[in-house]
């Protein structure tokens, strides 16, 4: 049941892989991520996702300190440079800085805007700031202009695995599989991106605990160790469809657990609302 739940899941070619790919697993014993890479990590940090109002991602951060999150992401864009800034700056302040912070600001402005902003917060620490820019073809001229490090998203979905290299000097793809065509390709961008001086983070689509499963076993297989990994949105979730909590403690998720998840399916999960 579960094979086809998953796949139900995903309605995806990640999905259609997971399955067989479990069924693998099955035969060898072992975790997915053991199947991809017998280099496999057995933890994987997850950066925690800051929402909401201004006041509520600073009380957020503030709450992150010393809970285990090495890594944190806040979106930005959709007002004016200078307003997001402050935000940033407080966040940064209430976070510490023993916690990374990721920015997404999926396109929101002009390159003189976009610079502003940078150079706004450039003393607070950004590991990298996502899809800056309007105009893609900019993002390392905003990363020099700014000394803040630009990591693709949409990106790489657009360009495709062999057009990555026309953006030499991004610090970071962020690799969503679901959107990338499954679980092969995902890790054929992985190896292309860190070819190319990138680091491949693994991140969701706003999946399940079954894709956020699959997924956490993808980045344990494909991933540096020490680096976070964009799957923070099980906590998104009102009602799931695997039977128990997502293994999540002190910033990182338990690979073996979130694999042995996978076998469990709520069986009232459409009376929680969810849906299949």
């Amino acid at each position: 049941v579960h094979h086809c739940m998953r796949v139900a899941d995903t309605l995806s070619a990640e999905g259609i892989e997971a399955a067989v790919l479990d069924l693998l697993t099955d035969a060898a014993r072992v975790p997915l991520a053991r199947l991809l890479s017998e280099e496999a990590l057995e933890a994987v940090p997850i950066n925690a996702l800051l929402t909401g109002s201004r006041d509520e991602a600073v009380a957020q951060a503030a709450a992150l300190r010393g809970s285990g999150y090495g890594a944190a992401k806040l979106k930005v864009g959709g007002a004016a440079p200078a307003q997001h800034a402050e935000t940033v700056r407080a966040v940064r302040a209430a976070l510490g800085d023993a916690v990374a912070l990721r920015l997404d600001a999926n396109r929101a402005w002009g390159y003189d805007d976009a610079v502003a902003f940078g150079r706004a917060v450039e003393s607070c620490g950004i590991e990298y700031i996502e899809e800056p820019l309007d105009d893609p073809s900019r993002f390392v001229n905003f990363a020099s202009a700014t000394g803040i490090p630009v990591a693709l998203d949409e990106t790489v979905v657009e360009c495709g695995v062999d057009d990555l290299d026309r953006w030499r000097g991004a610090k970071a793809a962020v690799l969503k599989p679901t959107l990338l065509g499954g679980l092969e390709a995902a890790m054929w961008f992985a190896r292309r991106a860190a070819n190319l001086g990138m680091t491949p983070v693994i991140s969701s689509s706003f999946e399940t605990g079954l894709g956020l499963a699959v997924l956490a076993n993808l980045a344990a297989s494909a991933m540096p160790e020490g680096v976070a990994a964009g799957l923070g949105t099980h906590s998104w979730l009102g009602a799931d469809i695997v039977d128990g909590p997502f293994p999540v403690a002190d910033g990182r998720i338990d690979v073996a657990r979130a694999h042995a998840l996978c076998r469990t399916v709520a069986v009232d999960y459409g009376a929680q609302g969810g849906h299949a």
